[in-house]
């Protein structure tokens, strides 16, 4: 599992580069100049550090079905063309959730823009969108256990409640700051904590020379009375893009965002994952990273999976709000575009008849607002519905492929 991938704020890569990349980048069905193993870099001119670091993030956070650049180091097929990058010559290497977040950060570019946007709606769905990113990134204490990050946080935060008269931001940013400088070198101590349900208090601060500072809950106490400064500490910037300034009135760190509205499904993620590793099954939301040579699942299936039995109604709630913050970004996409509801179906049955797709599933696990005109996605075969019958039990569709 990945610590944390995402060393800038959520905010600035939707509205920024992911857009850019999307509309340019990787769009490159009929060329064939760029592909080759550097073409990500070549395309973009740059060797530079930051693209690839960036690219990296992308396919970590479930924006991507494959890499699009390969690992450093020798050997490892550094001279193959990178899965993701390849597919972006042919069937495309974008994922749902990578499609999602491009809709959502033409969104923000037009509520800066002071277009007539829903704020709420985009804000709403971004927030969703960090959970979900927030969902990928764990830790791996070297002897099997992968437990996520914002797991072992919470259950630090159990431990570390915010004093009287500090602002919630400013201690969550000091916390934060204490467990990444601690769990870097032991991340086997915390985790065996987090399994005993036991309290931690014995986090540090350690500094870039090498001095440890006591930050149990007393001593942080005072560190932030103090105003310790957080800028020469080991991992300095994990903690601030994980929480955010915290002189700003609203953090954008990627806990924070995802906090800001989707606290539910965080909080039943975490509950859903001590209850099975303490019955001794590996955690539902491990091993995110698949082989890179292998295309990735998408994100949203694997998370609608692990709360198939718990946090069914979370999820549910969750999409719909993400829905509805990219059908709302969508209407700015293209001012001459028809924005078209999109619904992806899973583990459903169905038979063909002639041109068309006969569909039947439970009523209660379909989206009342399917109708005709929809379009909807069998495995990865896009079909537009052209006849709904909602019933109470039933619901019937019949689609024709696109």
């Amino acid at each position: 599992m990945n610590a944390m991938p995402i060393f800038m704020y959520v905010d600035e890569l939707l509205s920024g580069l992911w857009p850019h990349w999307c509309e340019d980048v990787l769009r490159n069905e009929g060329e064939t100049s760029y592909r080759t193993a550097r073409g990500f870099q070549e395309k973009q001119g740059t060797t530079g550090a930051n693209e690839r670091t960036r690219a990296k993030e992308a396919y970590l956070m479930g924006f991507l079905k494959g890499p699009v650049v390969n690992a450093r180091g020798g050997g490892g097929g550094r001279e193959t063309v990178p899965l993701g990058w390849d597919m972006s010559f042919g069937e495309g290497v974008m994922s749902r959730f990578g499609y999602a977040c491009y809709a959502l950060g033409k969104g923000l570019n037009a509520s800066s823009e002071g277009r007539p946007i829903s704020n709420t709606l985009i804000n709403n769905a971004l927030s969703v969108a960090a959970a979900i990113m927030l969902l990928q990134l764990g830790h791996n204490d070297g002897r099997g256990n992968e437990v996520l990050t914002v797991s072992l946080f919470r259950h630090i935060l159990s431990s570390y409640p915010t004093p009287d008269g500090v602002p919630e931001s400013k201690w969550l940013r000091y916390v934060a700051a204490a467990f990444f400088c601690t769990i870097k070198d032991n991340a086997s101590r915390i985790v065996d904590d987090y399994l005993a349900g036991d309290p931690v208090t014995s986090l540090e601060i350690i500094t870039n020379t090498g001095v440890h500072e006591d930050a149990s809950p007393p001593n942080l106490e005072q560190l932030v009375l103090d105003d310790y400064s957080l800028t020469g500490i080991t991992n300095t910037k994990t903690s601030l893009f994980f929480i955010g300034r915290y002189q700003d009135p609203s953090p954008r760190g990627l806990y924070m965002m995802a906090k800001n509205r989707a606290e539910s499904i965080i909080s039943i993620a975490c509950q859903i994952e001590r209850a099975v590793i303490t019955d001794g099954v590996p955690s539902p939301f491990r091993s995110w990273v698949a082989d890179p040579a292998v295309a990735k699942p998408c994100v949203l299936e694997v998370l609608s999976n692990a709360f198939e039995d718990e946090g069914k109604i979370q999820w549910r709630q969750a999409m719909v709000t993400l829905k509805n913050g990219v059908l709302e970004a969508a209407r700015f996409l293209d001012d001459d575009d028809v924005v078209t509801a999109s619904f992806h179906a899973h583990g459903v049955n169905g038979h063909v008849e002639g041109d068309e797709l006969i569909i039947e599933a439970p009523s209660e696990s379909c989206d009342s607002t399917l109708d005709v005109g929809s379009r909807i996605v069998i495995g990865s075969v896009p079909c537009t519905v052209i006849n709904v019958t909602h019933q109470d039990e039933t619901t019937r569709i019949i689609a024709q492929k696109i």
